[in-house]
């Protein structure tokens, strides 16, 4: 067992955290315990330097991966005290671009006991620089703008970071409650197929914007009673409460909790289909469109993560996240939708077009729209091509009419109707005692107008 002293170089006052490990640990997990005692994200590469060996997480490495060792195939005990002795040190480095350098001491070699659990954070002083901050040089200039409001940058920086910074702020037994969580999370995005992310050091700045700073009242109703944002929050919620274990094949909720959480939606979906006589009961969550969309979201967004033969956890960003207002919670959820969200994910077919351009072209071509008024889904269609046209410097763009309204109606309308940016007007046919419904035309709501101008990068 080791006790270790991790020391950010080049940081007056210093920056630092001791900690215990067992020798079995290997060079990734300690490369995970720094994140979690600094309060790191684990956003960027990282480099370990000992004895002149360097080791890294070549999965994390497009290219030149094979040039270094891999550090999770390094135990602490085939390093200490072979290559490092008590007393010595070596070198931790995270961010290769603000190159945050960590000293870590050998301070103790201890000899092992069954007693003492591991890792444990003993004794910390100091907060850890924000992400992104530009490294040593950076943050101590982010420090002298928080500290002077004459300073120029004065107020961008108290944005940036959400309205408050303490350099002094550090509470060890809050760090220790959350250690066992942060470690468990690094080991679920490495193993879990599920999206992951991203994870907002600053997150308050991201749910906040000019559209939840000057929203309409009218528009703050909508927001609150949309069913998307109060399902969401139904889910979050179930999952706080309640120990829900990915199935060991695809990670998907068990069938328990997917017929619990689902029986507390705005609108319940019928989960078991009859058809005459016969009942086809729900086989998996993937035939309940509407709880996997929310769960693959949740997930995109960093609100919750797990996978398969894994828990699902609420984590950290989830728990905010119930706690804004109800405006602030749908400009999360649409903006993760339209900026990080794969809109094509479910929808396989020979249609070729460009992800960022169709995102562009819905929102310019819906602003065209006067809301409250239908417009029929050829229309929309049409609109869609012309102006992929002509971002697409004037090819045409294949695929015929009706394989266009399909996608279209899958892959945009759908959606935006959810997020209550639009209505679908459908026209309704009776064929014995079943209902079918065809799209019609769609309807740009008040809400969706006035929301669409803040999320387009031409605007």
């Amino acid at each position: 067992m080791f006790q270790l002293k991790f020391t950010l170089k080049h940081i007056k006052p210093p920056v630092w955290r001791r900690v215990l490990v067992s020798e079995d640990m290997n060079l990734l997990q300690l490369h995970d315990l720094i994140q979690a005692v600094f309060g790191w994200w684990d956003y960027h590469l990282h480099l370990f330097e000992i004895a002149g060996m360097e080791f890294v997480n070549t999965q994390d490495w497009e290219e030149d991966g094979e040039q270094y060792q891999d550090d999770g195939r390094a135990k602490l005990g085939d390093l200490i005290p072979r290559f490092v002795p008590e007393g010595g040190k070596f070198i931790y480095i995270y961010d290769l671009g603000d190159y945050w350098e960590h000293e870590i001491r050998v301070e103790k070699i201890l000899p092992d006991s069954d007693q003492q659990k591991t890792p444990m954070l003993l004794a910390g002083r100091r907060s850890c620089p924000p992400e992104d901050v530009g490294g040593p040089w950076g943050y101590e200039n982010f420090l002298e703008a928080i500290r002077d409001p004459r300073h120029p940058e004065h107020d961008s920086f108290l944005e940036w970071i959400g309205g408050d910074f303490d350099p002094e702020d550090f509470d060890l037994e809050a760090t220790n409650r959350d250690l066992a969580r942060r470690i468990r999370q690094a080991h679920l995005e490495r193993n879990s197929s599920w999206p992951i992310g991203p994870f907002y050091a600053n997150f308050m700045s991201v749910v906040r914007s000019d559209w939840t700073r000057s929203i309409r009242s009218e528009d703050r109703i909508v927001a609150r009673e949309l069913p998307l944002r109060r399902d969401m929050v139904t889910l979050l919620t179930y999952l706080l409460e309640h120990n829900v274990k990915g199935t060991k094949a695809t990670g998907n909720f068990p069938l328990k909790h997917v017929r619990a959480i689902t029986a507390d939606f705005v609108d319940p979906p019928e989960l078991d289909l009859k058809i005459g006589e016969r009942v086809f009961q729900l086989r998996t969550e993937d035939e309940v469109l509407s709880l996997k969309h929310l769960h693959i979201l949740a997930c995109v967004a960093g609100l919750i993560h797990g996978g398969e033969n894994m828990r699902w956890d609420m984590l950290e960003q989830g728990e905010v996240f119930l706690s804004l207002a109800p405006e602030e919670q749908v400009w999360y959820l649409v903006k993760i939708w339209f900026g990080s969200f794969n809109w094509l994910y479910e929808y396989y077919s020979e249609i070729d077009v460009n992800f960022n351009a169709l995102k562009e072209s819905v929102i310019d071509v819906l602003l065209d729209y006067p809301s409250n008024t239908d417009v029929s889904i050829t229309d929309f269609v049409l609109d869609i091509k012309a102006r992929l046209v002509m971002d697409l410097g004037g090819h045409d763009i294949d695929s015929g009419q009706e394989q266009w309204r399909r996608f279209l109606e899958i892959v945009v309308v759908d959606p935006l109707a959810d997020f209550g940016f639009l209505e679908r007007v459908e026209d309704v046919e009776f064929i014995g005692l079943y209902e079918f419904t065809e799209l019609k035309a769609l309807r740009l709501t008040r809400f969706g107008q006035g929301l669409l101008p803040y999320l387009g990068s031409r605007r």
